[in-house]
């Protein structure tokens, strides 16, 4: 356990709890996780704890490693904001308080995930990163391409000419996205199971008449999170039907497809039975993967058919500082 951040003033640590148990619940563990609790210091003030050994605050951080642990801790937050939108209970009426962080001293990496401490507390605002990065997504910021003069006057030529192509092909420049796309591209044909790395959510095949689920359930939740090493994680799963539950989960590559098995998941009454998924690259935030259910033909419904499609968007990218 660590101390991230003591504050002078008292919080209700068992309404936190409460709160972050809900979360837990209703989302996932990892979710919670990225909460410190509060704890009642011994001078009265409040202790903000983690779990974890290692410990980095952001402050601390290059641009590029910040910006994906905004982009991870704003998924989480926009996460619970759509929750708190569409149900009552314990997550509604925290949700303002989740957002409500101090400007400084606050966000910090622990074990490669981020941390949010001292959220919550009177006259605290919203930081402009959590709406920025309200959908996980990094907001668009346009630059201004500076071009050496011998290139503008080669352009301008050009348009007297009228070689419209040449100067259009002069004005295009590489984009950030098409580097980190192409960076994906390269450590997936190297097989670097840091590839696979961050959090993933099933965006397909989700109702019962399409899924791989031997009953008829939709899924309302198919979440796997993978470690900064690219090799073993959890999986968060939620049954329209039978409720939640969850699993651990393994990846590694053979040849060219990254082997994802989640392993059985039980809950009261029920068990998901494990799957692998057999995985290719589509781009820098999807894999599109064929699952099948680890179970002798025996089991299988009649008509059961196995390798049903999967698409997986990344929802969290991993933080190694």
């Amino acid at each position: 356990m660590i101390i991230l951040r003591t504050d002078r003033s008292a919080l209700d640590s068992d309404r936190a709890r409460k709160l972050l148990a809900a979360i837990a619940a209703r989302l996932s563990p990892a979710h919670a996780a990225v909460f410190a609790s509060p704890v009642p210091s011994e001078n009265g003030g409040t202790d903000w704890q983690a779990d974890g050994r290692a410990m980095t605050p952001a402050e601390c951080l290059d641009p590029e490693t910040l910006d994906r642990l905004y982009r991870h801790a704003g998924s989480v937050l926009s996460d619970i904001r759509q929750v708190a939108q569409t149900e009552g209970g314990v997550i509604r009426s925290g949700c303002d308080a989740l957002r409500s962080i101090p400007a400084r001293d606050c966000l910090f990496v622990v074990d490669g995930r981020p941390v949010i401490a001292g959220w919550g507390q009177p006259g605290c605002g919203v930081p402009a990163w959590v709406d920025a990065h309200d959908a996980g997504l990094p907001p668009v910021r346009p630059r201004p391409v500076r071009r050496p003069p011998a290139l503008v006057r080669t352009a301008l030529t050009a348009s007297v000419l009228g070689l419209a192509l040449g100067s259009g092909l002069a004005a295009r420049m590489p984009f950030a996205a098409a580097c980190r796309e192409a960076r994906a591209a390269v450590a997936w044909q190297a097989h670097d199971p840091r590839v696979v790395s961050g959090c993933w959510r099933r965006m397909s095949n989700l109702v019962s008449a399409e899924n791989d689920v031997l009953t008829k359930n939709d899924y309302r939740l198919w979440q796997i999170c993978i470690g900064p090493d690219g090799r073993a994680g959890h999986l968060s799963l939620e049954l329209a039907e039978l409720g939640q539950c969850t699993g651990d989960v393994t990846a590694q590559f053979e040849g060219d497809e990254a082997v994802i098995r989640t392993a059985a998941c039980h809950s009261a009454g029920w068990t998901y039975l494990p799957r692998v998924l057999r995985c290719r690259h589509r781009d820098e935030d999807q894999i599109a993967c064929v699952i099948h259910v680890v179970v002798g033909e025996e089991r299988l419904p009649p008509h059961y058919r196995q390798g049903h499609e999967g698409l997986l968007q990344r929802v969290k990218p991993a933080i190694t500082p």
